[in-house]
Formats: structure tokens, sequence, C-alpha cells
């Protein structure tokens, strides 16, 4: 095969339907019926083989990090492998999937929107250093302000707020901000834009 083909259904009835699309021939719906049937055994076989040659794969994957979704990564690198297809075209994909993802995830949190945009406004400044109480009024004052968010949507207290920042991580990552809050006798939280 020559070209990836999007598969947009389970149903081999409209599967077989959207390759012959794709491939521009025009079959009445019984030949195309009789014609699926005799090659549903070599598809499902190759199928098969992928599939074996996947998980019989032990060359481990390399990586430069930790991210999300590294299990799905690795087994999209080996059916790559398996295929015959670069492992620069798996990436690619994975990093414009993850892209969408994390776009639509700040999107949807409003909470992610407000420091992305806090950290812009604040781009002159390399790094935020504060305690979590005095970043946290800082940034409610700024939603309030320039965002125009109402204060009661907004998170109830400091806690709450490294809380859900925690549980963010990995998106506001995605989007070039970092943040560690370092434990000890004083407690504070260190933001940075790369």
């Amino acid at each position: 095969m020559k070209k990836a083909v999007r598969i947009r259904t389970v149903s081999q009835w409209h599967l077989l339907k959207q390759l012959n699309d794709y491939l521009g021939k025009r079959k009445i719906p019984g030949q195309m019926k009789k014609e699926w049937k005799e090659d549903l055994p070599k598809v499902f076989g190759a199928l098969c083989r992928t599939v074996q040659g996947v998980l019989g794969d032990t060359e481990p994957v390399e990586t430069k990090s930790p991210f999300r979704l590294r299990d799905f990564y690795e087994i999209a690198v080996k059916t790559a492998r398996q295929l015959g297809y670069e492992r620069k075209l798996v990436e690619q994909a994975f990093r414009e999937n993850r892209k969408i993802i994390n776009e639509a995830v700040i999107s949807a949190i409003p909470l992610l929107t407000i420091l992305e945009e806090y950290m812009k406004q604040t781009g002159s400044k390399r790094e935020i250093e504060s305690t979590p109480t005095e970043f946290y009024k800082d940034l409610k004052l700024f939603a309030i302000e320039e965002c125009g968010i109402d204060g009661r949507s907004f998170p109830r207290s400091s806690a709450v707020l490294t809380r859900r920042m925690n549980e963010n991580k990995s998106n506001l990552e995605d989007i070039g901000i970092y943040f560690d809050t370092p434990r000890g006798k004083k407690r504070c939280i260190r933001i940075w834009k790369r």
C-alpha cells in the first residue's frame, strides 16, 4: 500500500464503500460485497500478521522524556515498524494529535486559559516566584480585571488553584508553562515560560 487511508467506521460494508470511494471505483453493491468476501481472508490475515509482529516486537522504543499516552505511542511505533513506515511519520502524527487534544483541553478549562494569558502579560519576567497565596491573589485579580471572569467561578483558595494546576501539569507544559512547588519551611510556587 502506498498511501494511508483514514478509516472512519468499524462496519465492513461502510469500510468497503469508503475504500471504493477513495480509489474512485464505483461498483454495484452486489459486486462490491462479492469482492469483499473474497478479499476478507487476505485482509484479516494481514491484520493478524501485523498484530503478531507488534506483540512479538521486543525492541524497546526510545523516547526523550516521559509523556502522556506513552504506551499508545510505543504500540504506534511498533506498528509502523511492521508496516514499513518511518518513525518520523508516527512522531509527527502523535505531535499533531497531542496539539489538537491539548488545545481542546486548554480552551475547555478557563483556569488554564487565564494562566496562559497571565504568563503572556508578564512576559518580561522569566520566572515568577511567590507564595501560593500571593500568586492566587494576583491571578484572581488578573482574571477578574483583564479576562472578565466572575470571581465566584475562580478557584476558592490557593490550595484548590495549585491542585488544579497539578492536575493539568502536562497540558501546561505542552504550551510552554512550567511550575513547581518546592517543599520546605517556606511554601512557594515558581512558574516560568519557555
